[in-house]
């Protein structure tokens, strides 16, 4: 494989419909699948407010109703089919551009983060494509008022899609045009045209304004052009026996035809809930959000409701972002020095002749050369760079785990993924509490350091700027105000803190302490979560035998 040259389709709402059957195929072939996608705000967890003194259901709280009016804008697909004779997987990469459309009972809205437009900006993200060519979805909701308002086939419901300033002439003057040549063939004038055609560019439009002119004109039978509609003078027994053919053919009832049109990226979200094969992705909570609000439903309060539910939805979910943290565990020496998926990629292209990944499985991908660079943050990409780290990383770890490092055997699909099988499920958590959650059971025990209580005996008030400051080479931490006079540190990893509690053991103007929930009550909750982040460091005292633990704890 070349690292430069992938397989990547476009998808947009001119070729959804004509490629979807070679989609189906591909996800229903594949062993696994990789997923990615690109929002219109947010682009990690670091929304307003989260903090590491998140618990899991508070941090999913804070998620939820932050992401609530962002969409997403572009998601991407890799497939990779196993062919265990050649030891090799062979992708297909989908880059799906997705908009929603106006509804006839819905005029719908979102929002855009001007952070993430510049963002995606910055990585030539195709917005003239979004924008003009989106592809449409909805949700459960949407599609259950869709079905229901299409069971009213009358001239308001067939109006309302052409209701603005743009577009309510095309409904008018077409039925005003077809009135007029059916009257003029009913006088016998022998020049009259046995069919006339009506411009008409929006596929959605031709729909519901064929269904209006069938309804109005029963002599007649419409068919679809490219931009255009053509009418037919048709006798009652053709009109009948072309009413009975269309209902034979799913895609040419046009009511199928609209749900097909608006539901768009949906029906490939719901034959992947069908499928229940692996998924893939690299710092996925975002990613499970975003789908479950978009394509499924409201995102439910309760966090436990919503683990069961995308158990349920997608049995077997692997982030590549957890798993690097668990191989640069094994690995030690030499590993990677970031996870970010672009380095993380770059990593395994370099490494991929290494002993210890030359009998790994190939991934097989053909197509023209492009330039790297300009590919990173296109979901479409990022989900193959997702999809190549993690069959490196599995195989990786797999060997680890069976205790192979030496023998370097050539491993199954099925033997990768039974090497990994305690870590299925297991999506990483930024900046919380927990550094991961568990989809299909409960949450693990928090791996972090003890809180930290620092108070001033001296002052009058604690001056968490004078704190912050002195601290800030230290690392990211979070600070939260407890009272007047003293205030609670959180810290990432045990490192930090050994080295902070280093650096303040002889400090005479603060007393710092483990906090102690039954001895030194919070001020409030909302003074507690609304705390303080900042870039460095902070103050940390612990308990000499609890901060002795390895500095690479997670």
């Amino acid at each position: 494989m070349k690292c430069d040259e992938n397989t990547m389709y476009e998808i947009d709402a001119n070729n959804f419909i004509d490629k979807y059957p070679s989609i189906e195929n591909s996800l229903k072939n594949a062993a696994l699948i990789s997923l990615d996608a690109e929002f219109s705000g947010i682009q990690n967890e670091n929304a307003p407010g989260v903090t590491l003194f998140d618990s899991m259901p508070l941090r999913y709280d804070k998620l939820r109703n932050h992401i609530n009016s962002f969409i997403i804008i572009q998601i991407g697909l890799t497939t990779l089919k196993y062919s265990r004779d050649e030891n090799k997987y062979y992708s297909e990469t989908y880059s799906f551009h997705i908009l929603p459309k106006q509804l006839p009972f819905d005029d719908g809205q979102f929002s855009i983060q001007i952070s993430s437009l510049e963002f995606l900006t910055r990585h030539n993200f195709d917005f003239n494509k979004l924008c003009y060519n989106g592809i449409s979805f909805l949700d459960e909701t949407g599609e259950l008022k869709l079905r229901e308002s299409l069971k009213n086939n009358n001239y308001a419901n067939n109006f309302r899609i052409f209701n603005n300033c743009t577009y309510e002439d095309v409904f008018t003057d077409s039925i005003d045009k077809v009135f007029k040549w059916l009257k003029e063939f009913k006088s016998n004038n022998q020049s009259v045209p046995q069919s006339i055609e009506i411009e008409c560019e929006s596929f959605i439009h031709q729909c519901y304004l064929q269904r209006e002119l069938r309804n109005s004109f029963k002599d007649i039978w419409t068919e679809s052009k490219e931009k255009s509609i053509i009418v037919i003078k048709v006798s009652k027994d053709t009109r009948e026996a072309l009413e009975e053919q269309a209902q034979k053919q799913h895609n040419t009832i046009l009511e199928n035809q609209i749900i097909d049109y608006y539901l768009g990226f949906t029906r490939v979200f719901k034959l992947l809930l069908t499928l229940k094969k692996p998924i893939i992705g690299h710092n996925l909570l975002l990613d499970l959000l975003f789908m479950y609000k978009q394509f499924y439903k409201p995102l439910p309060k309760n966090y436990e409701v919503f683990k069961k539910d995308i158990n349920r939805m997608f049995p077997t979910i692997y982030d590549t972002k957890f798993l690097s943290y668990r191989l640069k565990k094994s690995i030690q020496a030499g590993a990677y020095k970031t996870n970010v998926l672009k380095e993380l990629f770059e990593y395994f292209i370099r490494e991929a002749r290494t002993p210890l990944l030359l009998n790994s499985p190939v991934i097989e991908v053909t197509g023209k050369t492009n330039n790297n660079n300009e590919k990173y943050h296109d979901a479409g990409w990022d989900s193959f760079c997702a999809a190549y780290c993690f069959i490196k990383i599995a195989y990786a770890q797999t060997l680890y785990n069976r205790n192979s490092i030496h023998d370097i055997p050539e491993l199954t699909n099925t033997e990768i993924l039974y090497g990994i099988k305690d870590y299925k499920n297991c999506i990483n958590i930024i900046q919380a509490d927990l550094s991961y959650l568990k989809l299909d059971g409960p949450d693990p025990d928090s791996t972090r350091p003890p809180w930290i209580n620092i108070s001033s005996d001296k002052l009058s008030l604690i001056n968490i700027k004078e704190i912050s400051e002195t601290l800030a080479s230290f690392g990211a931490i979070t600070i939260q105000p407890q009272s007047k006079r003293s205030i609670l540190v959180a810290t990432s990893n045990y490192k930090t803190a050994n080295q902070i509690l280093e650096h303040f053991q002889k400090n005479k103007d603060y007393r710092v302490t483990l906090y102690n929930p039954l001895r030194q009550p919070l001020m409030t909750k909302s003074l507690i979560w609304g705390g303080l982040i900042v870039s460095g460091g902070l103050l940390t005292w612990f308990i000499r035998d609890t901060l002795m633990k390895p500095s690479t704890q997670l």
